[in-house]
This record gives structure tokens, C-alpha cells and sequence, in this order.
């Protein structure tokens, strides 16, 4: 960074540590190299849109060190406090996931990038046969629901094509705005789990929690639809569900973390029913 550390402040803590610095940067500590490496990656091929991200200043092997925001605040907290309404996130959020539409359009990225979700999904597929299935067998109804999900996804592999720059982990503490006399900025943070793959991965995790944090996702999609032509397709976003579960899992296993497994698990005999509403 350059100058003498004068002040550190904890900002959250959990799998990632997170600091501020002076009030100038902000300090991760990743659970995982891979993590850090993807984050990194993420924001850089990000800098060039409208929507504002952190600028990478810094980074090592699991650590990475961003500008800080100041005065912006979470979506949530406005949200709750009458400040904005779901109507402007919506906007916002349709607006940032068309940037990442057009990234890939424009030739800006290419699939072959290191996120590449291709790669991704063969990973998860190696780890949930060798060793997956065996980590999860105290759940046997999820198990085969899982097993037959995934090969879904690898049959209709050679059909999907990747469309998006995908953040996969939006929600609303994840989107920092900035009130700039009257009019919002947003910046989207924390990019560990992003990816370029078919843009209809970008909401399931939001579909998969669906809590008070989560996204108004058809409001959104029915944006991308009218408003960008986008062309989201609702049928093939049901379909990745399985996709979302078991790279969730995958991550519970490599934290060691058997608490998130067992949510996980629980959580996805309600998610394996989902349809979806937008047609």
C-alpha cells in the first residue's frame, strides 16, 4: 500500500477475514488460494464496466487488498430503512448483469478464461464421484437427486454455451450503493465464486436461499427479457440448480466444514422442488 498502517478495522470474519485499512483499503485474508485467485481475476475483468467494483491494488497467495468505498452503504440496510426501494435495486442489478452479458459479447473475455465454469463443472464432477457421494451418504434422497441433476447438466453440456461474466453470489449485502446527490451508484463486492459460464447461473443461489437477503430474481429477469432482450432462459435455470448444490458442497468439503454440508443438504430437498414462475 505504500504508507503506514494507522488505524484497522474488522469488517466481517467467517471462511474470509476482512479489514479496512486506514480507511482507504480493504484487507482479505481468503480460507482458500483459490478463492483469492478467482476474486482477483473477477475484478479485473470487471474494471472496465459502468457498475463499480473494487480495483485490485494488491494481492498474494490468499490475500487481496481493494480500494474502499466510503460512504457507501449495503442494499440491505437502505433497503430496510426506507432509503431505496426493490424497484431501484432491480434496475441495478438488471443493469450490472447486462454488462456482464455484453463482456463476452464484445469479445472482451473468452471461456477460456481461468473461471471458465466448464472446468468448474468437471472438477465437481471428479470430486462428487470419488469422493462426494460418500461425504453426503448420511442424506440418501438428496444424494440421488444430486447424482441424477449433475448428469443432466453433462448431457447438455455441448449445447450450453457461456453468455455471461457471472458474480454468482449476489445478494443484498453484496451490493454497496452510494448516494450521490439523488442519484445511486452501486458497487459490487466480494467475487470469490464468480465464473463465465451460461448467465443463468448467476440467481440460483438466491433461488436456492431465498431469504430476506436474496433477490427479487423474476423481477430482474423480466427486466433482462423486456428491457435488454437478454435471453434468459428460465427452463435451463432450473436445470443448473444441481450445479449450484454441488459446488456449494464441494466448498463445505475442502473448508472442512460439516456444519455447511448438513445446511446445504437440508436446504436442497426444498430447492430440488423448485420451478420456475417466469415463462
Amino acid at each position: 500500500m505504500g504508507e503506514p498502517v494507522t488505524s484497522v478495522r474488522k469488517l466481517s470474519s467467517g471462511a474470509n477475514n476482512v479489514y479496512t485499512v486506514n480507511n482507504r483499503f480493504v484487507y482479505k485474508e481468503f480460507a482458500l488460494p483459490e478463492l483469492c485467485l478467482t476474486e482477483a481475476t473477477a475484478l479485473r475483468l470487471m474494471g472496465p464496466t459502468a457498475t463499480s467494483t473494487p480495483t485490485v491494488i494488491g494481492n498474494g497467495n490468499q490475500t487481496l487488498t481493494t480500494n474502499y468505498v466510503d460512504g457507501a452503504k449495503e442494499a440491505y440496510e437502505m433497503l430496510l430503512r426506507g432509503d431505496i426501494s426493490s424497484q431501484q435495486v432491480n434496475a441495478l442489478v438488471s443493469r450490472f448483469m447486462l454488462e456482464q452479458y455484453q463482456l463476452l459479447l464484445k469479445g472482451s473475455i473468452t471461456e477460456a478464461s481461468a473461471l471458465s465454469w466448464k472446468t468448474r463443472l468437471r472438477e465437481i464432477v471428479l470430486w462428487w464421484n470419488i469422493v462426494g457421494k460418500t461425504w453426503c451418504a448420511h442424506f440418501p434422497n438428496q444424494l440421488d437427486v444430486l447424482s441424477q441433476g449433475l448428469d443432466v447438466i453433462v448431457g447438455l453440456l455441448p449445447r450450453l454455451e457461456s453468455t455471461a461474466l457471472v458474480h454468482r453470489d449476489l445478494h443484498m449485502s453484496n451490493l454497496l450503493l452510494t448516494d450521490t446527490r439523488g442519484y445511486l451508484d452501486l458497487t459490487v463486492i466480494d467475487c470469490e465464486h464468480a465464473l463465465i459460464g451460461p448467465i443463468e447461473l448467476e440467481f440460483l443461489n438466491s433461488r436456492f436461499w431465498n431469504d430476506n437477503k436474496s433477490l427479487d430474481v423474476d423481477a430482474i429477469i423480466r427486466i433482462l427479457r423486456t428491457e435488454y432482450m437478454v435471453p434468459f432462459d428460465v427452463e435451463l435455470e432450473a436445470h443448473l440448480m444441481p450445479f449450484y448444490i454441488a459446488d456449494q458442497l464441494l466448498m463445505a468439503y475442502k473448508l472442512i466444514n460439516e456444519d455447511k454440508r448438513d445446511k446445504l443438504l437440508v436446504k436442497a430437498s426444498e430447492a430440488f422442488g423448485w420451478q420456475p414462475k417466469v415463462r
